[in-house]
């Protein structure tokens, strides 16, 4: 996938840059607009990739748009970027690198039961690992307890 400015400037080499009846293909150092007509606002999504793991977040990237304007005149205004600052700061789960399906393992009911049950039975069998090694530890002690007080017993006779 090329980036913004390969776009550019595949649209330039194309001489599909030009426009007469609006704005000419610019590039505003994150994004190509393509060429535009007077008067017309161009929508994109904002400049970054979104998970599509993460439920509600195809959404987030259909509403939550990068816009700008094309004046009377023929000249591109300031491209505003608001929107996606909102996503950064609000659905910072939804962009790739950030996504996190399951925030909670134990309590999150989107998660799927077979990772929950994973995490339960490898909980479960840890403990009863601990448990063993811990008697076993007691046993071992009180054997070594009882041989030591049998040597003391036998030298004060």
């Amino acid at each position: 996938m090329p980036t913004e400015i390969e776009r550019c400037h595949s649209l330039y080499v194309s001489n599909q840059t030009f426009n007469d009846n609006g704005c000419h293909a610019d590039f505003d150092k994150s994004m190509c607009w393509e060429k535009s007509m007077y008067g017309e606002r161009t929508e994109r999504r904002c400049p970054f990739q979104y998970c599509t793991t993460v439920p509600g977040c195809e959404r987030i990237a259909d509403i939550h748009m990068v816009s700008r304007y094309c004046d009377l005149k023929g000249d591109w205004e300031v491209a505003n970027y608001s929107q996606c600052l909102t996503v950064v700061n609000e659905f910072t789960t939804c962009i790739v690198g950030f996504c996190r399906v399951c925030p909670d393992v134990l309590r999150d009911g989107r998660c799927p039961d077979v990772l929950r049950d994973v995490v339960i039975s490898v909980s479960l069998t840890l403990s009863i690992v601990s448990v063993a090694l811990l008697v076993a530890a007691i046993v071992l002690f009180s054997i070594f307890d009882s041989i030591q007080c049998r040597s003391d017993h036998d030298s004060n006779q």
